[in-house]
């Protein structure tokens, strides 16, 4: 048994499950965009009880700041923290990861009808597009002191930071379920209704909360995996190829 006969399967292998993979993640982002598109806002003085959407322009109370500077209703954050460990002529990457959200005190959003409160509590899924910055350790514990614990132990390498936000100010669209709040003072929310409406999550879905720039997150929600499909694809047809390069070359 050759050693090409041994690989080749692995890799085959290898390809149909990152396939399968690239498929399923492809297939939820055009899901995501299909719901989207079908979705029919409605204006926030005409919210009911119930399942509802609708678009306006996010405001929030004590707002946190992006990297970027924007302030922010709520940051979605990844951090990677890589560094190499030297073991004489061997050298190993290492990597220690954490997420975690930041979010204003209040957010809610307005139109010309009224404003209603989105409450995170059962969680948020954010459509939007994200930003990265990689730092080199100093510059990031110089930018971002209130985040050096989340680092790894060691005292070199590199610092990425992922973030994806919903700004203040910006146009966004939300879609939960519609819940009067008890504790609304009359009027200032909805014009000619004294209570006022909050959109959470419930026990089957989270909050979704959609950017302005959705279509371009949309768009590249969907050509990522089909652009790593195409790869697999690529890689597929090489590896044809090139064992039966090897087949011709080696052919007694």
């Amino acid at each position: 048994m050759t050693l090409v006969n041994v690989l080749l399967p692995l890799l085959l292998l290898a390809l149909v499950v990152q396939g399968g993979f690239v498929l399923r993640r492809g297939w939820r982002a055009l899901d995501v965009a299909r719901q989207l598109l079908s979705r029919r806002t409605v204006r926030i003085a005409d919210l009911q009880e119930g399942l509802s959407e609708v678009r306006g322009t996010v405001e929030a109370e004590n707002p946190p700041l992006a990297a970027h500077g924007a302030p922010c209703a709520v940051v979605l954050i990844e951090l990677h923290h890589r560094w190499t460990v030297s073991s004489g002529k061997n050298s190993t990457t290492k990597e220690h990861s954490e997420k975690w959200m930041e979010k204003a005190s209040t957010i809610g959003l307005a139109d010309d009808s009224g404003r209603c409160l989105l409450s995170l509590e059962q969680g948020v899924e954010l459509l939007a597009l994200g930003r990265k910055w990689t730092f080199d350790l100093d510059e990031f514990r110089e930018r971002f002191p209130m985040d050096v614990g989340r680092l790894g132990p060691a005292r070199h390498g590199k610092v990425i930071r992922l973030e994806r936000c919903i700004e203040v100010g910006q146009t966004a669209l939300a879609s939960g379920l519609a819940v009067p709040d008890p504790d609304a003072a009359p009027g200032g929310y909805r014009q000619g209704a004294g209570a006022r409406f909050f959109l959470q999550g419930d026990s089957e879905r989270k909050l979704l909360i959609a950017s302005r720039n959705q279509p371009l997150a949309l768009l590249r929600a969907c050509l990522a995996p089909a652009l790593l499909l195409l790869c697999g694809l690529g890689l597929l047809v090489f590896a044809g190829w090139f064992t039966w390069l090897l087949a011709s070359i080696l052919r007694p």
